[in-house]
Formats: structure tokens, sequence, C-alpha cells
């Protein structure tokens, strides 16, 4: 399962929305006259330039050919992070360490270990198919998200209170934390559940 730039865009959507918020109030202010009042600064007359000098020549300088530049290519470089950052990863968690408060050592477990450990336990459900999960976060808090392909015959309902009541149980067990986040993505599928055995179906026909 791919991990999203959905935090970072969210941040930059507010960041935005303020810029264009506070802009946007300063242009009803001036539009209306008040900004001059709250400003301490008289209004200029209606004939009168609202900027004074010679603009080419403060833009004819070398100095602010170069800032533009500099703010051009700065521009271009968070760009080009943001849709860098729009690309999804995996984004797998580090072994995790652990232990307990009265012992002095620790364990190293990896973190494939237990999500392997966890689409076994989920794999011997009935009408599950496969299982595929990546464990991401802490020990502390840690962050599930599994791929499940099951038959197009299963309770969907009553296989996730399954899961959450033996696998992920027992996860949350290994790891000694309630704190366990799960995602869960569930795709149908016609093949049988690997290992199963043949279902007679009986029923009344009618004509």
């Amino acid at each position: 399962m791919g991990q999203h730039a959905g935090t970072l865009n969210r941040i930059w959507l507010i960041v935005l929305g303020l810029l264009l918020l506070i802009a946007g109030i300063i242009v009803l202010l001036q539009a209306g006259g008040l900004l001059a009042g709250l400003s301490g600064m008289a209004l200029p007359d209606a004939g009168s330039r609202v900027i004074s000098g010679d603009l080419w020549a403060v833009a004819n300088r070398p100095e602010t050919a170069v800032i533009l530049g500099i703010v051009g290519i700065l521009a271009a470089l968070l760009g080009l992070l943001w849709i860098l950052a729009q690309l999804p990863r995996k984004g797998r968690a580090t072994p995790y360490r652990l232990h307990d408060g009265d012992a002095a050592g620790f364990t190293l477990c990896d973190a494939s270990v237990l999500a392997g450990a966890l689409d076994a336990s989920v794999s011997t459900l009935p009408g599950v198919v496969s299982s595929n999960s990546v464990l991401r976060g802490t020990a502390d808090a840690p962050d599930v998200t599994t791929r499940l392909t099951v038959t197009d015959r299963t309770d969907i309902q009553d296989l996730i209170s399954q899961i959450r009541t033996s696998a992920l149980a027992e996860l949350s067990t290994a790891l000694e934390t309630p704190r366990l986040r799960w995602r869960l993505q569930v795709d149908v599928s016609a093949r049988p559940q690997s290992g199963g055995s043949p279902v007679t179906a009986s029923g009344i026909v009618l004509r």
C-alpha cells in the first residue's frame, strides 16, 4: 500500500488559503477607503500617481534581476518538491525495539516479520483468499495497512470483526500497546479460498 502526502497538501492549502484571505481583506479595505485610516496615511488625490519615481530605473538594476531570479528558483524548487511528495511511497517501518519495563534489555523485531505473522493469521479465516499487510509507525503507535482479497460469498462485516478480535488483538498483545491504527482495503475475487473444501449447495427450485 502506498503512503501519500495528504498532510502536506492540507498544510499548503491552509497556508495558501490564509494568504489569499489576507490579500482579499486588504483589497476590500483599500477599496472602501479604510486602509489609509487604519495605517494613518492620507488618501492620495484622484489625479495623483499611486507610485512616484521611475519604476523602470528600479526594475532595470542588476540586483533586481538577481532577486527575481532567486525568487523564481526557490518557487520552482518548492513546486518540484511538492510534486515529488505526491508520488506514493512504501514508507515501511524500521525494526521495532520491544522491551519490558522491568527488563534491562530489549528485542529488535523487523516490521515485515510482524506483518507476515498478521497475514498468516488472517489467511486462516474463512473466505480469505490472500492478505498483504504493511506495518509502519512505532511500537507505541503502530500503523497497519492491510490489502485483503476475499471470495464473493464472504460476509465482510463478520470477517472484519473476526480480524479485530483475533489477528489484530494478537498483534496488539505482541507490541504491548492498545493504540493500533488499522486501515483496510478489500478486493473481491471469484477464486476460491486456498486449501478450502468444496461446499454442496441445496435449495428449492421455483418455477
